[in-house]
């Protein structure tokens, strides 16, 4: 069937409102969902992102880096074993390909684990980087621990169902973000083919997957999981422009005619994309805070500030507020372009950054509007000048007299 003619169908039948007002319209089947923005690290939408739930073969990305970094010529040869194969048929994994016998490097392994999910390249993986499986699984738990994944815990190299393998959407999340920090990880996931050295050709399911339903381009990388227990879950990046954003999501439904995964991360996607944009929140010299200063000519100072804080945020909010943190060094006296505290910015009452907060004008001391606030201490002042005055005055008209008198 045509391409674009299934794309035509699966659209209709599974509409998605990409211009909705608000996500909770789209109607997504995931449980577990966290996106965010990788430019600043920012989360922009979460559903249970701390749920501990199975993540299916989005574990894979772990074993990948266990590998990437324990085996320096991943050029290296594997012979396949049959311990390789022997827990496929057990839990009914997803296979690349190989097959017993077959004398393949560790880098079509990691081709054929990423690229198609393979389980006999994720046990052959671990049965031959680190001395033994034991110690690949051992070693999986040291680097998930490194990289910070606090709610997680793994028992097998390809994520399969057992009660002590688990995670989280925002551990995958930190997981997957640490894999495409590393160099080798990115060229592999990013590629959508590879002929491996046994002229095996293979393409990289995810983004042919995506790319077939949605008929966009901006996908990156990602990774799917599969298993009863977990669903579907799905592990993506997408760059267009200057947008780079990461989402995870895992406990969609099963259904083996609609991939929930894909269709949830294309409205999310899609949502995002058309709703929100990318504005300096501060721009420069405009005044963002007005406070009160006793005593000087203005009454106030104009705070502004001397940084950019550009954020990814809805084109329709126009609740934007600023809060101002004082230094203690906001005087009556104080010049403009003086550093007097921290300005705290906030979007939809979140907030999401701080930067300097620059005096924008002169604080010039009156004298007048000090006599005005303080006139009991004034004229109780002035009286008491002239108390002092006049009894002076008393004290000098008497000294006169006596020099006089002689």
């Amino acid at each position: 069937m045509n391409k674009k003619f299934l794309l035509i169908i699966l659209l209709i039948i599974f509409p998605i409102k990409v211009s909705a007002l608000n996500i909770s319209d789209l109607a997504l089947k995931s449980n577990n969902i966290v996106l965010y923005n990788l430019d600043d690290n920012s989360i922009l939408y979460e559903r249970n992102k701390d749920e501990k739930v199975s993540i299916a073969s989005m574990t894979k990305i772990l074993t990948a880096m266990v590998v990437i970094e324990n085996k320096k010529d991943l050029n290296e040869k594997i012979i396949l074993k049959s311990a390789d194969f022997k827990n496929v048929e057990k839990y009914n994994l997803a296979t690349a390909g190989f097959k017993i016998g077959d004398n393949v490097t560790y880098e079509d392994l990691l081709y054929g684990l990423l690229f198609l999910s393979g389980g006999e390249c994720a046990f052959a993986l671990a049965n031959n980087t680190i001395f033994n499986y034991d110690t690949f699984i051992i070693n999986m738990n040291k680097l998930a621990k490194k990289i910070g994944l606090k709610n997680s815990s793994f028992t097998n190299p390809v994520g399969y169902d057992e009660d002590k393998h688990y995670s989280t959407v925002n551990d995958v999340y930190l997981l997957f973000k640490y894999a495409m920090e590393n160099s080798t990880f990115k060229k592999i996931i990013t590629k959508k083919s590879f002929t491996t050295s046994n002229n095996m050709f293979i393409k990289n399911n995810v983004l042919n997957k995506f790319l077939s339903i949605s008929g966009k381009k901006y996908m990156i990388a990602g990774k799917t999981g599969t298993t009863k227990k977990a669903g579907y879950s799905l592990a993506s990046v997408i760059k267009l422009k200057d947008i780079n954003l990461m989402l995870v999501t895992t406990s969609t439904p099963l259904d083996y005619k609609a991939y929930y995964n894909f269709y949830d991360a294309y409205k999310i996607y899609e949502y995002f994309l058309n709703n929100y944009e990318y504005r300096n929140l501060t721009p420069q010299g405009k005044v963002l805070v007005t406070t009160k200063i006793k005593y000087t000519k203005d009454d106030k100072a104009l705070i502004t500030t001397n940084e950019k804080l550009k954020k990814y945020i809805n084109k329709n909010t126009n609740n934007i507020k600023y809060k101002y943190i004082s230094n203690n060094k906001l005087k009556f006296n104080s010049k403009k372009n003086k550093l007097v505290g921290k300005i705290k910015v906030y979007v939809d009452d979140k907030e999401v950054g701080v930067v300097n907060a620059i005096l924008k004008n002169d604080l010039k001391f009156s004298l007048q509007k000090w006599i005005m606030a303080n006139k009991l201490v004034f004229f109780f002042v002035i009286i008491c000048i002239i108390f002092i005055v006049i009894f002076n005055l008393k004290i000098l008209k008497k000294l006169i007299n006596r020099i006089k008198s002689f």
